[in-house]
C-alpha cells in the first residue's frame, strides 16, 4: 500500500479517536452527579454506623454535640458536588488523556479513576468522626479508618462497596475506553506501516 493511502487511513482513524475522546469527556461529566449522590449517602451511613457501634460515646457526647455532628455531616453532604469536581478537575489525570498503555485492555485505569474519586470524597467524613471520637479502631489489625501522616486526614482503608460507583455513564465510559485503547493500538500499527512504506518508496526511487 502506498504511503499516501496509509496517511489517509491514519487521518481518518485519528479523527474517530478525537470523537471518542469528546464522548469520554462527556461521560465523565455525566458521572459526576451520581458520584456526588452515592458519596453523600455513604457518609451518612458511615456516621449512623459509627453511632450504633459506640453507644457509650454517643451518651457522652450528648444532644448539643450530636446536633453539631449532624450539622457537619449536612455541610459535608452538601459539599460533595464540589468535592467531586475538585478531584476530577485535572483533565490530564483522566484515563483517556494519560500516556496510553497499550496493554491496559482490562480497563483497570478507567475503573480505578472513578473508584479513587469516590474514595477521595468519602474520606472527608473520617476527620469529622475523629473529631467526635467516633473512630475507635486503632488497636485492630485491619482498621477501617487510617490516619494519614499523624494529621487530621483519614483514609477509609477497606472496600467501601465499589458497586455503588457503577452507573450507566461509568459503564459506558469503561466500554468506550476499551475501544479507545484498541483504536490507539491500530493507529500505532498504521504509523509503523507508514514508516515502512516510505522507506520502501525511497529505496525504489533511488
Amino acid at each position: 500500500m502506498k504511503s499516501e493511502e496509509i496517511e489517509g487511513q491514519i487521518g481518518a482513524l485519528e479523527a474517530d479517536r478525537g470523537t471518542m475522546a469528546c464522548q469520554l469527556e462527556a461521560l465523565i461529566d455525566r458521572a459526576k452527579p451520581h458520584l456526588s449522590t452515592v458519596s453523600a449517602k455513604w457518609m451518612e451511613t458511615a456516621v449512623e454506623r459509627a453511632i450504633c457501634q459506640d453507644p457509650d460515646q454517643v451518651q457522652k457526647l450528648g444532644q448539643p454535640q450530636l446536633s453539631a455532628l449532624k450539622g457537619k455531616l449536612k455541610d459535608l453532604k452538601d459539599a460533595t458536588p464540589k468535592l467531586v469536581m475538585q478531584h476530577m478537575a485535572n483533565k490530564d489525570a483522566w484515563p483517556h488523556n494519560r500516556v496510553q498503555d497499550l496493554h491496559d485492555y482490562d480497563n483497570a485505569k478507567a475503573r480505578a479513576f472513578f473508584e479513587e474519586t469516590f474514595r477521595a470524597v468519602i474520606n472527608h467524613i473520617g476527620a469529622v468522626l475523629a473529631e467526635f471520637e467516633l473512630i475507635r479502631e486503632s488497636g485492630t489489625s485491619h482498621p477501617a479508618w487510617q490516619r494519614i501522616h499523624s494529621g487530621n486526614t483519614y483514609r477509609y482503608a477497606i472496600n467501601p462497596g465499589w458497586d455503588q460507583v457503577d452507573c450507566e455513564p461509568v459503564k459506558e465510559y469503561i466500554n468506550l475506553y476499551r475501544k479507545y485503547l484498541a483504536l490507539g493500538s491500530t493507529i500505532n500499527q498504521k504509523r509503523s506501516e507508514l514508516a515502512q512504506a516510505r522507506a520502501k518508496e525511497l529505496w525504489d526511487s533511488a
